[in-house]
């Protein structure tokens, strides 16, 4: 959605296809005041999902459309849809796109089909040209987008006094599953020899959830660790983090990292995909699945002076506004979009 308003606001006319009821993606077109077109999608039948796009964009006629992830690229390229409009696909690394041959083929089938290809990271790119038997000549990067400011509901800033008054907040942000690393942070946390710290992790709850719980019990972290779910503005938080920590086994570009930095938090995070390249050095990189130097990392970052926090601090809302704005993402996307349309024409 922060893409569909920022080429909105560079003149653009923006519609959003997506499944209807109690989605985020309705919800958050319907809340910007943008066009959302219903399409009713169900898990496993993409052939069936595929006839309603078709139908979709013949009704709507669009100049162009973007699909992202694998899932709805794979649906786009099924539907026919570069023989009605011209298509771009962006990949973002997650939901298995590489796991399996099947998939690969799929992906391969879908970046073929496309006019062109985004990948947001070079690290994805990487992968992708490794992995990928079949693939279009040049994969583009562009990167994901966070806002330079963003203003919070009434009350939303006191909502996590209670957790600050706990001791030195360390936060974490993600849905609980295996690749998140979750487990491995509390067993980390655990380890550590300053004790001044209380571990909040924000993120959807999932069949996984009941592991983290037993993780927390087993190590009489009950009262030093807090899973919160799903929050409404995880800014909120970040805004009252002392170390934001992202221990994932695999990521393309973090949403997540990228909005810690915005936020001016320091950051431990494991060395896999777009990780280093989001933070070029401005943060502590570990190996994934290793709670010992996992550990080490973070007891090292709360022992930080707190002069050297802020000038981190700055230099990674430096970093956020010279290369992970929305604006910089919407002008390339517009530029990639143009330059689609015109060879099409």
């Amino acid at each position: 959605m922060l893409l569909a308003r920022g080429l909105r606001s560079r003149g653009a006319e923006v519609a959003v296809v997506g499944p209807p009821g109690a989605s985020w993606l309705q919800s958050s077109a319907m809340a910007s005041d943008i066009e959302f077109i219903p399409v009713h999608f169900r898990p496993g039948h993409v052939l069936a999902g595929s006839r309603l796009l078709r139908r979709s964009m013949k009704n709507f006629a669009p100049d162009l459309v973007h699909a992202h992830m694998f899932g709805m690229g794979l649906l786009a390229a099924l539907a026919n849809v570069p023989a009605v409009s011209p298509l771009v696909i962006t990949l973002h690394g997650g939901g298995g796109e590489l796991v399996g041959w099947k998939r690969r083929l799929a992906l391969s089938y879908a970046m073929l089909a496309a006019d062109n290809v985004v990948a947001v990271s070079e690290a994805l790119r990487d992968e992708l040209q490794r992995q990928v038997p079949f693939q279009p000549r040049e994969i583009r990067v562009i990167y994901n987008g966070v806002p330079q400011s963003q203003t919070l509901s009434d009350g939303a800033a006191d909502a996590y006094a209670a957790l600050v008054a706990k001791g030195k907040s360390v936060v974490a942000v993600g849905n609980h599953l295996p690749v998140k690393g979750h487990l491995v942070l509390i067993n980390a946390m655990a380890r550590c020899k300053n004790r001044d710290w209380h571990l909040s992790i924000a993120g959807r709850r999932t069949e996984h959830t009941d592991d983290l719980l037993r993780e927390i019990q087993k190590f009489g972290l009950a009262d030093r660790v807090s899973l919160l779910g799903s929050i409404p503005e995880p800014m909120s938080l970040l805004r009252t983090a002392d170390l934001f920590v992202m221990p994932s086994h695999s990521e393309a570009m973090p949403m997540a990292l990228l909005e810690a930095m915005s936020a001016g938090v320091p950051c431990v995070a494991t060395r896999v995909g777009g990780i280093p390249e989001a933070l070029d050095g401005l943060g502590t990189l570990v190996p994934p699945n290793n709670p010992v130097e996992l550990s080490i990392a973070i007891d090292r970052a709360l022992s930080r002076p707190e002069d050297e926090n802020r000038s981190a601090g700055v230099a990674l809302v430096t970093r956020v506004r010279t290369k992970f704005g929305v604006d910089l993402m919407s002008e390339a996307y517009e530029l990639l979009f143009n330059e689609t349309l015109s060879k099409s024409r």
